[in-house]
């Protein structure tokens, strides 16, 4: 009796991991199939805020960036990268730039070179989860670029069709995505000024005010720019993904099944396959590896699935510009690497907005041109500042050995610095023409078969014998780790991370089962420039020229009830709108504006 409840239990228990397994999701990362056990995820929608919509040679276009869960607009927690795109009417990519989300949040700029023509364009935004749905779901925001450097003009003379509108002297084409119904104002926030009137280089406090009980969470971008006298194309304000719905996408998040792009939901991803060298056939369960020349902390190991496809998630910042590629195992010479390129949307069936330029422009278009070239020759003293990435002690290098050669007598090779100096490690015969390094590892870890991993300037180098004779005066520091390290199915005994004075070891890449990628890495953030005319108490930057036309810019700005903004005006007189985009912690759009005089 007691065998048969058994056998019942065990039963049941087969059908419920059976019907458990129907409720898993198939997504296919660069058209590879790669098995999730996450039931479902949000859809996902993109706002990018502009600094302008009309922008000239010699400027920076500025955005911030909101990623949000389409039913509730709160940040989403799927991407933690978005994509950001200008593209042109022939449909040729500007620039193509890749952003790391914080809670939903990035931003990032493009500065504008003479290399690019007039025209108009289109700003394009979205995630790699938004692939697998409608292209209509981008976000997209109409740009018009003027270079006032060249003679050819003529994008912007052409006589249009019948089909355009007519706003104000210029003329915008209008799709259908963007016919969005008006919401309402923000009333439970509000810009408050003491004056909207002031001269020249002088302080401009403004305050934020908030009826809502609760304003931790909340997020907005803060623009204060000058007013354009030539027509531009409208703003699109976040009031728009409150307001848009695509009718004409049926997919739904929730909807089971195989979709073509796996969500960044860690980070960066990089991908590839592995073929055999003579069948091209994928390689499935083969492993492979991912090193940063320069930077240990980003090694990585993944295994090949059915279709041979592996791919890597980039977690942390990095410098580098490209990363080494290894097929791992004593089959690496019969494989033949692969990697997937960046796939961007086919975006060339678009609507764009005409700009009709007139004779009335001429004294506007030479002014700003002007300015932006005096601007341009003075940004060494108004500089915007990089924010520099920082590094971290890989976790396998913890509470490891570290030897500085300079504190030791120098031998000529890394085989004999090895040998005289560094503990716990040694070297061991192989075969007659291969010799391998082993570590020590600590108890209760026992000595295996297992090779260390070895990294040369933060790439993993497979072939130990290759470093036996290696000009030791060269290096300056070795680390030795001395744990058991377990990269998938990888298991290294001990580590051993070698550093030369100019970080510049360069592999001798194969072409096939080792390459060296070029990566296309997201953009760097920045603190952007606020000028200060009285810091500590006395004048700064009097003798300077100022004629700046965006008098302040900050991406991303946290709010509370109350909250205090400032910044100085510049040489330049004229009209500027304070502009104010973003999201309360409820999910409902913020979207101000206020104008100012500076006479």
């Amino acid at each position: 009796m007691r065998c048969r409840k058994r056998k019942c239990i065990k039963y049941i228990l087969v059908v419920l991991t059976i019907l458990g397994l129907t409720n898993l999701m198939t997504f296919r990362v660069f058209g590879q199939a790669v098995t999730t056990t996450k039931p479902q995820f949000p859809k996902e929608k993109v706002y990018v805020h502009v600094n302008s919509t009309t922008v000239f040679v010699g400027e920076y276009l500025l955005y911030s960036l909101y990623c949000l869960d389409e039913e509730i607009l709160a940040p989403s927690r799927v991407s933690k990268i978005a994509y950001v795109d200008l593209i042109g009417e022939n449909g040729k990519r500007i620039f193509q730039q890749k952003i790391r989300l914080e809670k939903g949040r990035s931003y990032s700029d493009f500065f504008i070179p003479t290399s690019v023509v007039s025209g108009n364009y289109k700003l394009v935004g979205y995630t790699r989860w938004m692939q697998n749905f409608s292209k209509e779901e981008f976000f997209r925001q109409n740009i018009t670029i003027i270079n006032p450097y060249t003679s050819d003009q003529s994008v912007f003379l052409k006589e249009e069709s019948d089909s355009l509108a007519y706003t104000g002297t210029g003329i915008q084409k209008i799709p259908s995505w963007e016919n969005h119904p008006a919401s309402e104002i923000s009333s439970n926030w509000a810009i408050q000024l003491e004056s909207s009137k002031f001269g020249p280089r002088e302080k401009v406090v403004f305050n934020l005010t908030s009826k809502e009980i609760e304003t931790e969470g909340s997020s907005v971008s803060i623009s204060v720019r000058k007013i354009p006298s030539m027509s531009s194309p409208s703003l699109i304000t976040s009031n728009f993904v409150k307001t848009y719905r695509n009718t004409d996408s049926n997919m739904k998040a929730t909807k089971l099944g195989s979709y073509t792009y796996l969500p960044e939901i860690r980070g960066e991803l990089i991908a590839g396959r592995v073929l055999d060298k003579l069948t091209s056939k994928p390689v499935k369960k083969v492993g492979v590896s991912f090193s940063l020349p320069g930077y240990g902390a980003h090694f990585k190991t993944a295994y090949t699935n059915d279709d041979g496809t592996f791919y890597f998630s980039i977690q942390d910042e990095y410098e580098g510009e490209a990363a080494t590629v290894h097929v791992l195992g004593d089959e690496n010479e019969t494989c033949r690497l692969e990697m997937f390129a960046d796939e961007r949307p086919d975006m060339t069936e678009e609507d764009f907005y005409a700009f009709q330029l007139t004779e009335t422009m001429r004294e506007s278009i030479l002014e700003r041109s002007f300015h932006n070239q005096i601007e341009n020759a003075f940004f060494s003293v108004k500089p915007d500042t990089v924010l520099t990435v920082s590094s971290k002690i890989p976790f396998f290098l913890e509470n490891s050995l570290a030897y500085q050669l300079d504190d030791y007598t120098r031998f000529p090779t890394l085989r004999e610095t090895v040998v005289e100096i560094l503990e716990h490690l040694w070297i061991k015969r192989e075969s007659q023409e291969k010799r391998t390094f082993k570590v020590r590892v600590n108890p209760p870890y026992s000595e295996s078969d297992n090779r260390p991993l070895v990294l040369m300037d933060g790439v993993q180098v497979l072939d130990h014998e290759s470093l036996m004779d290696y000009n030791a005066r060269q290096i300056e520091k070795i680390t030795i780790g001395r744990g058991r390290y377990v990269f998938g199915k990888q298991v290294y005994d001990g580590v051993m991370s070698i550093e030369t004075f100019d970080r510049d070891y360069n592999l001798p890449y194969n072409g096939t089962s080792s390459l060296l990628v070029q990566l296309s890495k997201p953009q760097a953030r920045k603190n952007y420039f606020m000028q200060n005319y009285v810091e500590n108490g006395s004048p700064s930057n009097q003798n300077i020229p100022d004629f700046r036309y965006q008098l302040l810019w900050i991406p991303v700005a946290k709010t509370n009830n109350s909250s205090e903004f400032s910044f100085f005006t510049s040489d330049v007189k004229g009209k500027f709108e304070i502009r104010v985009e973003g999201f309360s912690k409820t999910g409902g759009p913020i979207s101000l504006k206020e104008t100012i005089i500076i006479e």
